[in-house]
């Protein structure tokens, strides 16, 4: 693989301390990293920032990163929406020439998201004739949520798209979203990745008693808690001793409030663990039996591929990405809001009446490696410089 100068524009990346390790931005970023020379480049209007001005600066290998945090009002009126629009762009252009200055020149930039942050990609091809791509998982082209775009981004991300290189979204499905939308350009899907080093099998099997596992923001909304708890319910009336963990993202509070809406009775059986770093992730992954989506839509369900790479199979709604995946070797896919249907998947995995091939299932994880994910941008890389 030929090493390259990428620029990586992130819509979120993580400096604060408070901050976890494992978002899509930073793995992607650090995949890349491993054969290229990544360009981190963020700007964050942060209300809690100390100064006018905070330029954070890392460097690890090949990974070099730039923050630059600018402080926002608490309330923003119409002017300083406008104002802030400006600084945004302004400290982007700032990060870039510290990038040149410091380090190298980028060949190409990979946008994390069409819009906002294509616009600066769109300016840096105008500017300086550096190409761009751009990858896209955003949930909001998923029609069957029905997101209205306001007729300004719409034209703006039709422009973006027309001038990348390539669009890749995370799958073909949302390719499909994406297009409905009437946003034209080279597409080429390109999944998200999942980092080895945190997601891996087991020496041994887990505990006989069985054990579920879920990991999201428990938006009730999205992920249909209430619908899962209430199916993890009526299977403990059957069989007493399985467990169910909850790790949330978010607030526990809020997913005790869910707990409660849901009439759940069973709490002794029920695990719940606030926000972890990947590491932990990946050993409660390991610990358990099968994980648990019962989600109302998914753009690709990377906590999927994620329990896959830790050779578990998964019970999931078929609701987009990774769920629309059907293989009885890898779990079992049942309807959205069916909770029959997953109270029968839930006892068909405790009483063994399916069996899963842990083989095919890390067979099937490798598309989701570094290896794989880094090989797939290399090649749009090479093709797009080549010309």
């Amino acid at each position: 693989m030929k090493k390259r100068n990428v620029l990586f524009l992130a819509s979120w990346y993580p400096t604060r301390i408070h901050e976890t390790s494992g978002n899509f931005n930073e793995k992607f970023a650090h995949t890349l990293s491993l054969v290229h020379n990544v360009f981190v480049l963020h700007v964050l209007a942060d209300q809690n920032a100390t100064q006018n001005e905070e330029v954070v600066i890392r460097e690890q290998g090949q990974l070099k990163t730039i923050i630059i945090y600018f402080r926002k009002k608490e309330r923003e009126s119409i002017f300083d929406k406008a104002v802030k629009a400006y600084r945004y762009f302004k400290y982007y252009k700032k990060g870039f020439k510290l990038i040149c200055s410091k380090w190298e020149r980028p060949e190409i930039v990979h946008n994390n998201v069409l819009f906002p942050v294509g616009l600066v990609a769109l300016y840096l091809k105008r500017k300086y004739r550096i190409p761009y791509i751009s990858t896209e998982h955003w949930t909001g082209y998923l029609n069957y949520r029905a997101i209205k775009i306001s007729r300004a981004r719409l034209f703006f991300t039709k422009m973006i798209a027309r001038s990348a290189k390539r669009i890749c979204p995370v799958t073909a499905q949302l390719q499909q979203g994406i297009q409905e939308f009437g946003i034209h350009g080279n597409y080429e899907p390109v999944p998200n990745v999942v980092n080895k080093e945190y997601f891996y099998p087991a020496d041994q099997s887990p505990t006989p008693e069985t054990r579920f596992l879920h990991v999201s923001n428990c938006k009730e909304e999205h992920k249909n808690i209430t619908g899962m708890l209430r199916a993890f319910d009526r299977l403990v009336e059957i069989h007493p001793n399985v467990s169910l963990q909850i790790i949330t993202e978010e607030s526990i509070n809020d997913l005790e409030h869910l707990i409660l809406q849901s009439g759940f009775k069973n709490r002794s059986n029920l695990i719940i663990t606030g926000r972890q770093p990947a590491e932990k992730i990946g050993e409660a992954m390991r610990e358990s039996n099968c994980f648990v989506l019962f989600s109302n839509f998914e753009t690709f369900s990377v906590v999927i591929a994620e329990a896959w790479s830790c050779g578990i199979p998964a019970l999931y709604s078929r609701c987009g990405g990774l769920t629309e995946i059907n293989n009885p070797t890898f779990g079992i896919q049942v309807k959205p809001k069916d909770e029959i249907a997953l109270l029968e998947a839930m006892v068909a995995v405790v009483e063994e009446r399916t069996v899963f091939s842990k083989n095919e299932i890390l067979k099937q994880a490798e598309e989701y490696s570094e290896v794989s994910v880094l090989k797939k941008f290399t090649s749009i890389y090479d093709s797009i410089l080549a010309n």
